[in-house]
């Protein structure tokens, strides 16, 4: 959909959390399509703020269910920028 709103979409060949935080980073994104797997790595990693993400506003979580804490977790260290789920 980005494509058809004139947005710029990346996609990576290969999933590396600190490429996908670099890459993040480095083009100033400002919305972030992910799974919970990727959430919860991202919450979990160390180098999250070594990253300057501070330009996202939007984070879409897709697959399953976010548990209250990975969300709470990740608004706290990404600049309160609300999640929304979509699953099923």
């Amino acid at each position: 959909m980005g494509v058809w709103l004139g947005s710029y979409t990346m996609l990576m060949k290969k999933y590396s959390l600190d490429e996908l935080l670099r890459l993040s980073s480095a083009c100033r994104a400002n919305t972030l399509r992910i799974v919970p797997s990727i959430a919860l790595s991202m919450l979990k990693a160390a180098t999250l703020d070594v990253h300057d993400l501070s330009e996202i506003k939007f984070i879409m979580c897709s697959g399953a269910a976010l548990q209250p804490e990975v969300i709470q977790g990740l608004q706290k260290r990404l600049n309160r920028a609300p999640i929304f789920q979509g699953y099923g």
